[in-house]
């Protein structure tokens, strides 16, 4: 869910990035879509970080009560629990990019792996939610999904 969002996010900048691309003359054979946000949302590896994000997720509110606990009836508690909560927040942040960028750069691998392959005549490939409208036939999304499961990610790796 949290990852949702964040490409959501993502997806927008990419909107617009789009539109300031979208002067630039191509033939549709030339043109792949992806629909970013379903082929991460329905992967493996997307499955993967959204399992990891939530295990993070409850660790840090555990740790922001047993903290909250900890703290008793100090004058002091609310404030101390507001600067833990924003700390604790800062770090859900960093992990939830950590895993971003980690999924983003498989996919852009595996997307890149298809485009040097395709026997469609694609040339580029677009996010779908950058793009006002598509047909079918250049939706590459399940091609790209197929790919995609294929990827295995640790998350823990490497923190």
């Amino acid at each position: 869910m949290y990852i949702v969002k964040n490409i959501q996010r993502i997806i927008f900048v990419m909107l617009v990035c789009g539109m300031l691309l979208a002067s630039i003359p191509a033939r549709a054979a030339e043109v792949a879509v992806v629909d970013i946000v379903r082929v991460i949302d329905a992967s493996s590896p997307g499955k993967a970080g959204q399992e990891y994000i939530d295990k993070v997720r409850a660790e840090l509110d555990a740790e922001l009560s047993s903290y909250v606990k900890g703290l008793g009836n100090s004058k002091e508690a609310a404030s101390l629990t507001e600067q833990k909560r924003l700390e604790l927040a800062r770090r859900f942040d960093q992990e939830f990019f950590y895993v971003l960028n980690i999924l983003m750069k498989n996919l852009k691998e595996v997307a890149h792996g298809w485009l040097n392959n395709n026997k469609r005549g694609a040339k580029v490939i677009v996010a779908g939610g950058s793009v006002l409208a598509v047909s079918s036939g250049v939706d590459v999304s399940e091609d790209i999904l197929r790919l995609f499961n294929e990827v295995k990610v640790d998350f823990t790796k490497g923190r």
